[in-house]
């Protein structure tokens, strides 16, 4: 087995509708779509998962302005794309509508902990972050993987299971709970967990 780099590409959570810019062929894409309702809104939230993903020159675009950019190691935009990406990605899309007579939701909050791992991999530290709807609408991108490496290469290992609490506004609690798998070759949604007043419905 190859030996790991020190510095995956990580997650990012942003404002607006993401996509791709390009796909390799064997990165066919499944999907789930869920809708949920809760005290203040309705969300409808659906996640492509895109395996073995190799992406070249700008492998991410906003899809209200058209910009394209990468993920740096940091989770954060790359403007430059000085790599090719080779790993696998998670594309949620999240359209939230307020209720009538209730406070508009402006803001959709995560935080995210890491609950198991690989030995192979160093312990991530929790973090949060807050993000502005844009026309009611977030994209969490969720990518693991490396940049400048060949597909072939990559091995099953390593891999993060990761919780993700989702808020709105300034909301104490969340409204739901989501565990992640994070592996080279595949992310994936292991489970959703409503909070109180939270209503999940698949489709």
């Amino acid at each position: 087995m190859s030996a790991v780099p020190e510095t995956p590409v990580r997650r990012l959570f942003l404002l607006g509708s993401l996509g791709l810019a390009g796909r390799a062929p064997a990165a066919s894409p499944l999907g789930l779509a869920y809708s949920l309702t809760t005290e203040l809104c309705f969300i409808r939230l659906t996640v492509d998962f895109h395996d073995r993903y190799t992406g070249r020159d700008g492998w991410l675009r906003n899809q209200l302005t058209g910009e394209h950019f990468c993920l740096a190691p940091s989770g954060e935009q790359d403007r430059d794309c000085k790599g090719s990406f080779a790993g696998s990605l998670a594309l949620a899309r999240y359209e939230i509508t307020s209720r009538a007579n209730r406070p508009k939701i402006a803001t959709l909050r995560e935080q995210v902990r890491t609950i198991d791992q690989d030995e192979l991999l160093a312990p991530r530290p929790p973090f949060h972050r807050t993000v502005p709807l844009h026309g009611g609408i977030a994209s969490d991108v969720q990518a693991f993987g490396y940049l400048d490496r060949a597909l072939a290469e990559l091995p099953a290992r390593p891999w993060y299971y990761l919780r993700q609490d989702l808020y709105l506004n300034t909301n104490d609690a969340p409204f739901l709970t989501m565990h992640w798998k994070h592996a080279l070759t595949a992310i994936r949604l292991l489970d959703l967990i409503p909070a109180s007043g939270t209503v999940i419905t698949k489709g």
